[in-house]
């Protein structure tokens, strides 16, 4: 009897072993990617920004040859629809969103699409005041409307830089939730099973 209570418990200690190892390679395998989250949050902010100047040098050069100003609304097309909201605004949170921090990636959109406006709220209102000759209250406008564009391009680069950050703090937290430890559960004689289990 004590034979056959020895075996199950060695059968089940490596039933569990074999589980163990498994579960840590699909843990493994479900991890985040430190440089992808990177490689995310600076393509998603490159290409678009690459579209956008790609398409205004084309848009001028056809411009320029045919003597017109018919292709300014696609110059500012390509700059206000792609190179900006989607570059610089939503980009760089691409890599928090691979990461799976949605929360931090939606939050920095929110925060440069406030600048954003603000910025171009200032440099419009600069533009319209100046027609007036308020030199003064222009050229405070037109610096409020820099300082704004300057917190959007640092909440930029600040994102892309800690995309990093968020796939390690994601790969920290999950396997602090998928990880325990048993020791012993079981006890005859000699014989101790120790159980260690990833899921």
């Amino acid at each position: 009897m004590a034979k056959k209570i020895t075996l199950l418990l060695l059968l089940l200690n490596l039933f569990v072993m074999l589980n163990s190892a498994w579960g840590e390679e699909q843990s493994i395998l479900k991890e985040k990617s430190e440089s992808k989250a990177l490689r995310w949050s600076l393509g998603a902010t490159l290409i678009p920004v690459a579209i956008a100047i790609i398409g205004d040098t084309t848009a001028t050069l056809v411009e320029r040859a045919q003597n017109t100003s018919e292709n300014d609304s696609i110059v500012v097309g390509f700059s206000m629809v792609i190179g900006w909201p989607l570059g610089i605004v939503v980009g760089p949170s691409a890599g928090h969103w691979y990461a799976g921090n949605t929360k931090r990636g939606l939050t920095s959109v929110g925060l440069r699409a406030g600048l954003s406006i603000l910025s171009g709220s200032a440099l419009v209102a600069g533009g319209i005041i100046g027609f007036g000759g308020n030199d003064l209250a222009t050229y405070s406008l037109f610096g409020a409307s820099a300082v704004f564009a300057g917190g959007v391009l640092t909440s930029a680069v600040y994102d892309i830089v800690t995309a990093p950050k968020s796939a390690r703090l994601y790969n920290e937290k999950r396997k602090k939730q998928q990880s325990f430890f048993v020791q012993p559960i079981a006890s005859i004689g000699k014989y101790h099973l120790l159980a260690g289990y990833v899921f």
